[in-house]
């Protein structure tokens, strides 16, 4: 734009010179003109000139009335006469005038000559006469030296103003071809700004041009993958689906990459990026491979896939399963080898059932129970699905209206010494009783809680109801709690532990904080600095559900942290032997190698329990023990005797 505006300047500036050049030129004319009108109109050597032939005449009709002295030569010397009176006259005007009286010697040579001339009229009158005519011829010569000096004086002076008028000619020649010059020269200019202006011109309207496809691309495409945009793809799913009825189905996947943060957090964003452009285009080659299909990201790790022209929902689930397989392959990025999996929702339009509108919906419900079962699957909609929707809406409802503070309390679960059968401390788990009477499970509350941000009320109630009833223990057993990972990075834990103890009486060492793995992938700065503090007043911090999350040795070392919990998931299955009794041998020898304590959580038979003491692990917790009850019960069971007899 800068570019234009000095364009538009100039243009502007030429035309003004050009205009004033246009308004000056005609004054330039007329200026001429004029000089040499005045020139023409008033020449002062003409009118000396003339007057001085008129005297010429009048001596020498003079000289023939001397000689022939007859009336006709009088009256020829007469009629001379009256003319060089006449001429006299117009001396005495004008131009000549204006001549004669700008100097007194020129006023005296007019006086003396038409005193001469005066009186030789007066002579002409009488009679004619030979003394008559010598008086006359007399008075001639008197008046002839004044009428010389006045014409040779108007000669000079009509000499040296035609010069000064030839300077100011050529001067106005001058200025009048300067102007034509400027006016040409302009006028070149202003063509050439004109043409440079319609060649920016042209190629602003190309650059715009250009920047406008390149919107219009941007508009309809995501900018990092170049896959088609949300927008795009609902727009090309409407097309799709406003077909011609037949019985062809279309199918939607909403795909969700697993394992990609890891990726994004460990190896860096760039890396992260690459990966998801790789698997960006094995989407966009999968589409072109069915005519009529169109890949698009939704954003994130998330993708989007329209499949035309199904025979069956039993096919499109077919599809994803080999999409699933060219997801997993792994991708050279940089000098690693990436891999990630995927988790596929699908929902299939119907014909006469649904319409494009749910699509996109229906499949992204299809999703979350897809990474809820597990992860790594491809899971088709179904009608039933949306019961599960209604009924987290419900919950999340009566989440919102709860008194947290009467409704939600925690019931303890024993934790015991394998070896002595003694309680040595329990374990702190969220219940909710409504107001009606009914007890929601936490399976159900719990994630919701978590997605509407309640848990930080309810966790906090719990950590305060748990910590005062362990104060209350007659022995001074350890009581543990969950910590939900929207709380631990929502809330200042340091501050809400520090108080809590502090209101409740408990001592810190009596307290065990127990985090998730998923935590320390969030944020490992966060979770470092935080352990750290807790630990520094006393507080014992626990890894929960350790081996089913993103393992890694490096978080142990650098975290610090004083136990493990070994997953039920393991536990159930060691009595097979395999590989689940082998990843808890390992559990327990790297717990042990490391200086930290081992909870095997979920015993539910005398046989678990031997196997997992003779791995090393000293502590377990399960249904073998006893089951989550509340406070009261559990002080009844459990505190006033701290050896107890295995349930059941």
């Amino acid at each position: 734009m800068r570019f234009f505006d000095h364009i538009r300047l100039l243009l502007i500036a030429i035309v003004a010179v050009l205009g004033l050049v246009c308004a000056v030129l005609p004054w330039v004319v007329n200026s001429m003109d004029d000089i040499v009108g005045r020139t023409t109109r008033h020449d002062v050597a003409w009118n000396g000139a003339n007057g001085r032939d008129d005297f010429h005449d009048v001596m020498r009709k003079l000289l023939v009335h001397r000689l022939e002295a007859s009336a006709e030569s009088q009256a020829n010397a007469r009629l001379s006469h009256d003319i060089l009176t006449s001429r006299l006259r117009t001396w005495r005007q004008g131009s000549f005038g204006a001549f004669v009286a700008a100097d007194q010697k020129r006023q005296r040579w007019l006086d003396t000559a038409e005193r001469a001339v005066g009186d030789i009229g007066d002579l002409l009158d009488q009679a004619p006469a030979p003394e008559r005519t010598d008086r006359m011829l007399e008075l001639i010569d008197v008046a002839e030296p004044a009428v010389q000096m006045l014409s040779r004086a108007a000669y000079v002076k009509s000499t040296r103003d035609l010069a000064e008028t030839a300077q100011k000619i050529q001067f106005m020649q001058r200025v009048q071809e300067g102007l034509i010059a400027l006016l040409i020269a302009g006028s070149l200019i202003l063509v050439c700004l004109l043409l440079r202006q319609n060649s920016a011109l042209r190629a602003s309207v190309a650059s715009e041009s250009r920047t406008s496809a390149r919107n219009a691309f941007m508009a309809a495409h995501d900018v990092l993958t170049g896959l088609a945009n949300r927008s795009t793809f609902s727009a090309h799913l409407g097309q799709l689906c406003a077909g011609d009825g037949s019985a062809r189905r279309h199918a939607v996947f909403v795909i969700d990459l697993d394992g990609f943060k890891p990726v994004n957090d460990l190896l860096g964003h760039g890396t992260g990026d690459m990966l998801l452009i790789a698997v960006a285009k094995r989407l966009a080659a999968f589409a072109g491979a069915n005519e009529g299909s169109l890949a698009a990201r939704l954003g994130g790790d998330e993708f989007l896939l329209a499949i035309a022209d199904l025979p069956s929902a039993d096919v499109a689930l077919e599809r994803a399963q080999s999409l699933l397989e060219q997801i997993r392959a792994a991708s050279a990025i940089d000098e690693h080898m990436v891999t990630v999996d995927a988790s596929i929702g699908i929902a299939v339009l119907e014909p006469g059932l649904t319409g494009p509108e749910n699509l996109i919906d229906h499949a992204d419900i299809a999703l979350g129970i897809a990474k809820a079962v597990g992860k790594g699957q491809a899971i088709l909609f179904e009608q039933s699905m949306l019961d599960g929707i209604a009924a987290r809406i419900k919950m999340e409802g009566d989440l919102a209206r709860a008194d947290i503070c009467e409704e939600f309390e925690p019931h303890f679960q024993p934790i015991v010494d394998l070896v002595s059968k003694e309680v040595v401390g329990c374990e702190a788990l969220a219940r909710w009783h409504r107001q009606d009477g009914s007890n929601v499970p936490p399976a159900q509350f719990i994630p919701i809680a978590e997605t509407s941000g309640r848990i930080i009320d309810i966790g906090a109630v719990i950590l305060f109801k748990a910590c005062r009833a362990a104060a209350a223990f007659t022995t001074p057993i350890t009581v543990s709690v969950n910590l939900s990972a929207v709380q631990f990075f929502r809330v200042d834990i340091l501050k809400l532990v520090s108080q809590t103890l502090a209101a409740t009486g408990l001592a810190p060492d009596r307290l065990k904080l127990e985090i998730t793995e998923s935590m320390m992938i969030t944020d490992t700065r966060l979770v470092r600095q935080s352990v750290e503090a807790l630990k520094a007043i006393g507080v014992t911090v626990s890894l929960d559900d350790f081996g089913t999350g993103y393992s890694s040795l490096s978080y142990l070392r650098n975290l610090g942290f004083d136990e493990l919990k070994i997953d039920r998931s393991f536990v159930s299955e060691i009595t097979k032997g395999g590989r689940p009794m082998a990843i808890a041998q390992t559990i327990v020898q790297l717990a042990r190698n490391l200086d930290m304590t081992t909870v095997a959580e979920g015993i539910e038979t005398e046989e678990q329990a031997q196997m997992l003491l003779a791995m090393g692990c000293r502590r377990g917790q399960g249904w073998l023990f006893g089951r989550p009850v509340g406070e009261r019960e559990f002080t009844r069971l459990y505190s006033p005797a701290p050896r107890l007899a295995l349930a059941g």
